[in-house]
């Protein structure tokens, strides 16, 4: 199944590209949203740290992108977003 790269117009508003079909727009005033395929999948509002840590590791879990490229473009560690996914499964 071949991927559909993110709309183009996603780079042009200052989104992080996250692997070859994510990408990440965040502002520290109005939070963040992740789109997939060009598709927006995950949204969460300025505070909402643990929204914002679920789609991280939501991205891991779906095979959109690897930990290292989800860790990079979510500017932690890839040592923080194992963390994540661990307290997420409890």
């Amino acid at each position: 199944m071949p991927t559909q790269m993110p709309l183009p117009l996603i780079a042009d508003l200052g989104a992080v590209l996250i692997g070859e079909s994510a990408a990440l727009l965040e502002n520290e005033t109005l939070g963040g949203k992740v789109f997939l395929n060009g598709q927006l999948c995950w949204v969460w509002d300025a505070g909402q740290d643990d929204l914002r840590r679920l789609a991280a590791v939501q991205l891991v879990r779906a095979g959109a992108a690897r930990v290292n490229e989800v860790a990079a473009g979510f500017g932690v560690t890839p040592e923080s977003l194992r963390r994540w996914r661990v307290a997420l499964t409890g």
